[in-house]
């Protein structure tokens, strides 16, 4: 993924992954918050394996707080996280540090249904 802090046009290279057309030496610094340590502990991997420095957060005040501390590149958050919700969180994270990107991701199957 190099600097996601910067623009890119993302390839298709010949084993089909996607491969960005700028290099970059740099590295992201992409926090993750979820309750889970199993799913903080897969995505950590994945993305350290791409060379990117990987904070965690079991919630979201903590993520928040660690997230104004050091501004992060990219946030994945889970949005059902002890605390402070998800939505909450994100809108917090892009209206308070507008240069960074968040992912809000619902592992739950019924986040959104209707109660």
């Amino acid at each position: 993924m190099g600097n996601i802090s910067h623009r890119r046009r993302a390839r298709t290279n010949k084993d089909g992954r996607l491969r960005s057309e700028r290099q970059s030496s740099g590295t992201a610094k992409v926090p993750i918050i979820d309750d889970d340590a199993s799913i903080r502990r897969w995505r950590r991997l994945v993305l350290e394996e791409e060379g990117h420095e990987i904070p965690e957060a079991r919630d979201g005040r903590d993520g928040l707080a660690a997230s104004q501390r050091t501004p992060a590149d990219l946030v994945l958050a889970n949005i059902q996280v002890p605390e402070m919700h998800g939505l909450d969180l994100t809108l917090e994270l892009t209206c308070g540090l507008l240069d960074t990107k968040v992912i809000a991701i619902s592992s739950e199957a019924d986040a959104h249904a209707p109660s």
